[in-house]
């Protein structure tokens, strides 16, 4: 008779386990997976963010860009009869910023390039002309000879004030091509150590290196998805969709 009532003991002991097994581990994994959810949303918000700072930051370049444009003062005569030397002493007399990489008058079919960057910026500038466009959309994704350049551009037309009408453009950019002070002031701003601007397949600027597998694996990544791998937390976010340039988060 003990033994029977032991029996009995312990299999009801061994019911109320499995019982509470049944009821305890489903709420126990979903618990876990909110809280996993939870802190990827948060992840994810905190990478869009970064992105809205970098489109902020867009715009602002393009303002500083147009307000040194704005300051430049051209002779139309000057500019009909190409007078190279005297456009640049017109030029090099205003004291523009540092940041400004690119500057280019476009008159007719030619162009005078006053750039002054460490980067090649003839074949830019001849880009720039022989597309002939306003450039409307920054920041803009362009390639020449199998390179490519991400551009903030904006255009100032030229005015001859006795017709009227447009003689030329002047044309200022920055080029975010290894611009550490950039994007070390959009990781600064947004608290994030670790960015990196791509467009298309190409790295175009970042913080720190990284090993060609982590680099591949951000061409897979689907916008605003977060991806996992190992210690190191990924997510991508489109700056600009038209011309594929993204803003790479890295959490490590």
């Amino acid at each position: 008779m003990m033994k029977r009532r032991y029996k009995l003991a312990k299999l009801l002991g061994l019911l109320f386990i499995v019982s509470t097994l049944i009821i305890v581990l489903p709420i126990m994994y979903y618990s876990y997976k909110t809280i996993v959810e939870s802190a990827d949303n948060k992840l994810k918000e905190s990478f869009i963010q970064n992105a809205k700072f970098f489109q902020t930051l867009v715009e602002q370049k393009e303002l500083l860009i147009l307000n040194n444009l704005q300051r430049i003062h051209l002779h139309p005569e000057n500019i009909d009869k190409d007078y190279h030397k005297e456009l640049t002493k017109e030029v090099s007399s205003v004291q523009l910023d540092s940041q400004i990489d690119l500057l280019i008058l476009k008159h007719l079919d030619h162009y005078h390039n006053f750039s002054e960057s460490l980067i090649d910026t003839d074949s830019i500038a001849k880009y720039i002309i022989d597309k002939n466009t306003n450039f409307s959309k920054n920041p803009i994704n362009i390639e020449i000879d199998n390179k490519k350049y991400v551009l903030l551009l904006r255009f100032l037309p030229i005015i001859d004030n006795q017709t009227g009408k447009v003689i030329a453009k002047l044309y200022g950019g920055i080029i975010l091509n290894d611009n550490l002070s950039l994007i070390n002031l959009i990781a600064s701003k947004t608290n994030t150590e670790n960015l990196l601007i791509t467009a298309d397949k190409a790295v175009i600027v970042s913080t720190t290196k990284y090993k060609d597998e982590i680099i591949n694996s951000i061409y897979d990544l689907k916008p605003n998805e977060i991806y996992k791998n190992q210690n190191i937390i990924i997510s991508k976010n489109i700056i600009s969709k038209d011309s594929k340039i993204n803003l790479i988060s890295i959490l490590k």
